[in-house]
């Protein structure tokens, strides 16, 4: 953590001084495009995984079946009462 503050920081002196640039030419701020890409990435991941799990289910005859003593609770998710008087 340390190592990564003192590389930015010489990112700046060096760009501040000898570029006269800020650190936004680094690219630290994620652009739309970055985010479009990154997005596209992780949902051609997901989709490959799960494809992985069908395959491997239906090649291994698996059966899923939620673990009995797993319970899920909704009860926390409900929204405040608010009473006019």
């Amino acid at each position: 953590m340390l190592g990564i503050l003192v590389i930015l920081i010489t990112s700046w002196l060096l760009l501040h001084f000898i570029e006269n640039k800020n650190l936004m030419v680094l690219g630290i701020v994620p652009v739309r495009k970055g985010i479009v890409e990154f997005s596209i990435g992780v949902f051609f991941i997901i989709m490959i995984t799960l494809i992985f799990v069908a395959i491997d289910t239906f090649v291994n005859s698996i059966i899923w079946q939620i673990h009995p003593t797993i319970a899920v609770s909704y009860t926390h998710l409900t929204l405040p009462t608010i009473y006019s008087v």
